[in-house]
This record gives structure tokens, sequence and C-alpha cells, in this order.
């Protein structure tokens, strides 16, 4: 939990329930070329095995090689001048480790120096462009050959089958315009692998040939209607899976596992106006009939193999009428501290940058819009970071639904470029922080507004693309609050605590040197303390822009941070581990050391110092 006073922030922990994130740390090279000028599209190169980097592709050319048995190691993907604003994300599957998290526009995904193949990509488009763009991919896989072109997050190449790919060619497509909805799958069979896509009824498998079907992807081909196709398949020996959406594979592949049911529906606009209805070829059984709309097709219990499929959309008979979704309610609030306002229903505040989200129960003034505005134009000042730097969204949860009735806010900055500020009534002094959002309990919005600057100094950090987790993120938090309160003529009595708390839990791990600091990366009772010092000193001895090195650098690194709560003590070892290195490597080899010797003959002093300035500036106030 990234927030108030001493809490740690519980976002991560939320989302590890939906999605576990496996975090890969690779060596960057210490260079990196800039894309040529180019007309293209979309601009590419790899990293081919002994060759080294080769020189940017454009539109469908071929990168890497063909013929030579060469692995590709690592790639970067960017787009040219398409008119729309927007991106391209994409991420790699690595010999040994699995896939990598999500990169965008030109980042490397891979490895280097490492010698690791890649063995399966998946890259899309976000933001305006993938309105009116599809990304197309294929890849030359070891073995294999050449594969069919996929787009949009699907698969190319392999998974668990240990194949390099060789050669990848890349390119943008502009959207049909024919207003036309159809859905594509294809299956992944027994002895013959990824089969061709079919679409629209046609049967993708096989019949009368005992081959079982171990892995689906399905999508919707759709600019009639928003939404979606879901689907989950009854896997041997697993049982159901979780769903999978638009192109995700369910099933497995390498592992010899029958698909023995499945369930398809579609969500979103496009289930208004549409069935979706299939059919499955079972063993013994044959063709069952027709079911649809997450109805199960297959067996289940029965140990029976499905051997083929067939898929279609079906139009409603009729157009269902559907009831106006309600509309959220906007607030204007007169800016006056005096006015108050109860709120008796959920609403809105807009402003430049910021939307407030009030719940029904809480009284607020007139002026909270602008006070919340005050607070996150002082950390751009005091940081020289800006709000407006929005990476792409990536929370796999619409965080204002956990608080809010689901969809109430759906139409509300959607796409993010504003933040979000939920205000909640929970009186648990709840706080905590993502990429786009602050939650951030109704107490808080009095006195000196310490917790909302500690909790938009998260935010800011992270929509400039800066996150090391734990205890150096809360260190940055909680510095930066103090130094944005007292430069700004905030007497910062918040950091009296971290200053000269009661009793002092971060001393044994500072005198520990850097054998100590795994133990205090993930401890959520030292961290805030540990970490205050911690970045204090660093700002002391290497200057205020230290920290940002450090954050530049792990970008650079790749370092991401992420949970796994099936293997986290190893995990922790191993992110402790290289930002140790990646510490030392902008400031000094014995900065640990060198922390805990300032901290034993120097704390002290500058206690007595900056405690007296937090007094004097409280008495001219």
């Amino acid at each position: 939990m990234k927030g108030k006073t001493l809490k740690r922030r519980t976002w991560r922990g939320i989302i590890s329930i939906l999605m576990i994130a496996v975090m890969v740390c690779s060596l960057i090279p210490p260079t990196k070329t800039k894309a040529a000028e180019s007309d293209g599209l979309v601009i590419y190169r790899t990293h081919v095995q002994k060759d080294g980097w080769q020189e940017w592709k454009t539109d469908g050319a071929m990168s890497g090689t063909n013929g030579e048995a060469k692995r590709l190691e690592c790639i970067e993907i960017m787009l040219g001048d398409t008119g729309y604003q927007g991106g391209v994300i994409y991420r790699t599957h690595v010999q040994g480790i699995g896939w990598l998290d999500w990169i965008n526009d030109g980042g490397m995904s891979g490895t280097y120096g490492m010698s690791k193949r890649l063995e399966g990509i998946e890259i899309s488009l976000y933001g305006e462009v993938s309105e009116h763009y599809d990304i197309y991919y294929r890849v030359h896989v070891q073995t294999y050959g050449w594969q069919d072109w996929v787009s949009n997050g699907v698969m190319a190449g392999t998974s668990g089958e240990s194949k390099r790919l060789e050669g990848i060619e890349i390119k943008l497509v502009e959207k049909k315009k024919d207003n036309k909805s159809n859905i594509s799958y294809r299956t992944h069979v027994q002895t013959y692998g990824w089969q061709d896509y079919k679409c629209d009824g046609a049967m993708s498998g096989t019949e009368g040939e005992s081959k079982r079907l171990e892995g689906i992807q399905i999508k919707l081909d759709s600019t009639e209607y928003s939404g979606g196709v879901r689907y989950s398949t009854h896997v041997q020996t697993y049982g159901w899976q979780d769903d999978r959406y638009n192109g995700a594979m369910s099933g497995t592949s390498g592992e010899s596992k029958r698909l023995e049911a499945i369930k398809i529906s579609l969500y979103g606009e496009i289930a208004d106006y549409y069935d979706v209805c299939y059919r499955v070829h079972v063993q013994s059984y044959g063709w069952q009939d027709w079911v649809s709309n997450g109805e199960l097709a297959g067996t289940s219990g029965e140990s029976k193999r499905l051997e083929g499929i067939e898929i279609k959309l079906v139009e409603k008979p009729e157009q269902p009428v559907v009831p106006e979704e309600p509309k959220a309610k906007k607030l204007e609030l007169s800016g006056n501290a005096k006015d108050t306002y109860e709120i008796e229903e959920p609403c809105y505040v807009e402003g430049d940058e910021v939307i407030l989200y009030l719940p029904e129960g809480v009284t607020v003034n007139g002026d909270m819009l602008q006070n919340t505005e005050k607070v996150m134009a002082d950390l751009c000042e005091t940081t020289g970071l800006d709000f407006d730097n929005n990476y792409p969204i990536d929370d796999p949860m619409e965080c204002r639904d956990l608080f809010f009735e689901e969809g109430i806010f759906a139409e509300i900055n959607k796409d993010a470029e504003k933040v979000n500020v939920i205000v909640v009534n929970q009186n648990d002094g709840i706080a905590w922080a993502s990429d786009h959002n602050a939650v951030i309990e109704i107490g808080f919005f009095g006195d000196d507004y310490q917790v909302i600057y500690h909790e938009l100094s998260h935010v800011l950090q992270f929509r400039n693309g800066k996150d090391l987790e734990s205890v150096m993120d809360e260190g940055y938090a909680t510095y930066t609050t103090y130094i944005c309160q007292m430069e700004h003529g905030i007497p910062a009595w918040c950091a009296a605590q971290f200053f000269w708390p009661v009793e002092d839990v971060a001393k044994p791990l500072i005198e520990g040197g850097e054998d100590a600091f795994s133990m205090v990366y993930d401890d959520k009772d030292t961290n805030y303390q540990y970490g205050f010092r911690f970045i204090f000193y660093l700002s002391e001895t290497y200057g205020e822009d230290i920290y940002y090195k450090i954050m530049d650098e792990a970008h650079k690194r790749g370092f991401v941070g992420s949970w796994n709560p099936e293997n986290a003590q190893e995990e922790i070892a191993q992110k402790s581990d290289l930002l140790v290195e990646i510490i030392k490597s902008q400031t000094s080899e014995d900065v640990f050391e060198d922390f805990a010797d300032w901290y034993a003959n120097e704390w002290e002093d500058v206690v007595s110092e900056k405690m007296a300035e937090i007094e004097a500036m409280s008495s001219d106030n």
C-alpha cells in the first residue's frame, strides 16, 4: 500500500490476485542507436546471434535471418508518423525465463549478452492509432519456417517447444470499413500444431483422425460495435481454466493435454446485437448440437477429447432496446473554502489535470479541487516532472469499480489523460496509489494535505515511468513531500516521525549496510523510515537529481516492479540484488557503508537542524 502515514499500499496485492506478473531483469547494451529517419509506419530491429543489432527495417521487411539457424535475442519496435496519437506495446517469450513484461515504443524486449533465444512474441497498438490500424506480424521459427500472419496481441512463435525465432516481419494494415462483424479462430492440434485461422462456422481441428485439440485462440473482427469475446476451456488434469479474451490462448501447448469442453460468450456492446454459436466434435460421440452464449460444449468428467470446433456469429432476431446507462453526475465547486457540499449521490469534480470522484455521504469544501491542483502544481515545481507524461494504461482492473457502482464512471477519463483521485469514506486511514489513480480517505483533505502530497508523488513518479517499488518508492514519496511542503511554506511536521521516531526500527538495518538492504526491501514496517533517510542521504551527498538517475538506469536495465506470491522470497532477493547494483552504479561501491557511517555520525545533527527549521516556519505562520 502506497500511502498514508506508515500504511503500505495494497494496489499491487489487489492486482496480484488477478494477474501474476513475472519480472525478468536483463542487461541493456551501454548505448542505443536511434532509429534512422524513415517514412515507414512501423520501424523495428532485432539483435541476432553472432551478428548483433541489425539495421532498422520498416513495413513488412524481414528483420533477422532465414536459413542461417541464428536465434533472435531481443527486439525494439516503434511507430513512424501514422498521423494519430498512441503507440505500440509488445512482449517476448524468452528461453528459460518465459514471458517478459510489456515494453512500449522503442524499448528493448528480450535479453542482451545472455545467449537466450526469443521463442514467442505478442504485439499490440494502443491509443488513437489502434482505432485506425491493425498491427500484423509473422515469425520464422526453427524447424517450422514462416508461420501465418497474426495480429493485435495474438501470440506468434511457440511456447514450451524450445524453438528459436529466427526472423520477423511487421506491418500496419488500415482497418476495414465494411461495417461487418466476424469471428475467427484457430486450434492447436495433436501432432500438427497450430492450424490456420478459420472463420464464421468453418471447422478447425480434424474429423476422423483421432487427434486431440490442445489449445484455441478466438478473436472478433468488428467495426460495428465495441466489446469482445471471452472463452474458457476444460483441460485434461487441470479442469476449467480462467477466462481468456480476444485472441489469447486457452488450453496448453507442448504438454500433450486434451481439451475436453469449452464455453464461449460475447461481452460489451456487440453482445446486444449478436449471439455466438458453436459446436464441437467429441471423441466417440461425433458432432454435438449447437450451443450458444456461454453454454458448455463437450464433456466434463468423461475423459473425452475435443477433435474439432465450429464457431459463428448469428445476428439477434431483433435489436434489443438497451436501457440508457446511468450517467455520472458532475459537480461544480465554488472555489470558496467557506462553502460546503453534502454529497447525496456519487459524483465527480473535474479540473485541468485531475478528476475527483466523491462518494455518497461525505461533506466537501468549495476549494477542494483548487487545493488538490495546488498540490499537483507544487510537486511539479519541486521535482521538475509533469503529470502530462501519461504512460499506457496497464492496470488490469478499473480502480473506480472497487469503490463505486461498476461502470458508473466508465466514460469519464477513460484514456487516463488526467489523474484520478478517488475519495473514499471508510474511516480506516486508507490511502494508496497506482499508475493513474490515487485513493484517499476524505479525512485527509484538510490541514497540510500531507497524505495527498504523498500519494500524488507516487502517481507523478509512475506517470513518468519510474517505479522501484517498496523502500525506494516510499522513501521518494516521503522525502518529496517533506521537501515540497517546506519549499512552499508549509511546516512539514509529518516528517518528524521519519526524522526522530519514538522507536527507530530502521537503525539496525541501516547499520547492516548492503547485506541488510534486502531485509528492508519489502518490509512494510521499516520501508518508510529507512527509505526517507536513505533518499535524504543520497540527495544530500549526490545531488537532488540522484533518484532520477537511479530510476533511469533501472529503466535501462529492465527493472520492473512485480510480486509473485508463489516465489516471493526468491523474487525479492533477485530484485534487491539488482537494485543494489543499480544504486552503486550511480553513486559509489561503498554507498551503503557510507550511508551507515553518515547516519551514525551526522544524523542527530541533521535532525536538530531540520526540526529547528520546521519549528521556525511554524512560528512564522
